[in-house]
């Protein structure tokens, strides 16, 4: 790769998470949302491209860029913190494109969950932590956030993304609408807002 050698991010080590947390409920079932990881694997390439020594924790591992320093399959909000815990210690920045689950069950069922006729049946969640909030800040340690919308006008969504900002501590913010017809999960096409931590 030419990047190794003229690259602009040659030496810097970038460790980057994506795809979308599976939670299970039972044996057999999981909660989860619509994140492919596409985006988090393109930025993985084009981090490679450029000269950095990529390092991706992925939920998608399938699809995983090739020629990276590491990847690391995981699937569980649990499995995702503690992959990046082992990793990102060494890192110069963490591009934090993951979409994590932000609730988990409370107990996880051995087997599988019948259904029984006429019953309804109940999970309860739990919040999980935040991950990349408890990732500590230190001196040349650059933490990227990402912030997907669903719903409110782009300044409602822009004012959502800066107060993400601030709770996770991180020096930027990508933004974007993930109902927008060319953009958000899935999609060969996005659509963001880059907001750095100056506003």
């Amino acid at each position: 790769i030419v990047g190794r050698q003229i690259g602009d991010l040659r030496g810097k080590r970038i460790v980057i998470s994506a795809g979308g947390n599976k939670e299970s409920i039972d044996s057999v079932r999981w909660i989860s949302n619509r994140s492919s990881g596409k985006q988090g694997h393109a930025i993985a390439e084009a981090a490679r491209d450029r000269g950095a020594i990529v390092t991706l924790v992925t939920c998608a591992p399938e699809s995983a860029p090739k020629a990276l320093e590491r990847v690391v399959a995981v699937e569980s909000h649990a499995q995702l913190r503690n992959a990046l815990e082992q990793v990102v210690d060494s890192a110069d920045a963490y591009i934090a494109a993951a979409a994590v689950a932000d609730f988990t069950p409370t107990e996880l069922i051995a087997g599988k969950m019948h259904r029984a006729a006429g019953q309804s049946a109940t999970v309860t969640l739990r919040p999980t932590e935040d991950i990349l909030a408890n990732l500590p800040n230190r001196p040349g340690f650059v933490k990227v956030a990402f912030a997907a919308e669903a719903e409110g006008s782009a300044e409602a969504n822009q004012a959502k993304a800066l107060a993400k900002l601030a709770r996770k501590g991180a020096a930027m913010i990508v933004l974007n609408d993930v109902l927008a017809p060319d953009a958000g999960f899935g999609k060969e096409t996005n659509r963001i807002t880059i907001i750095e931590a100056n506003g």
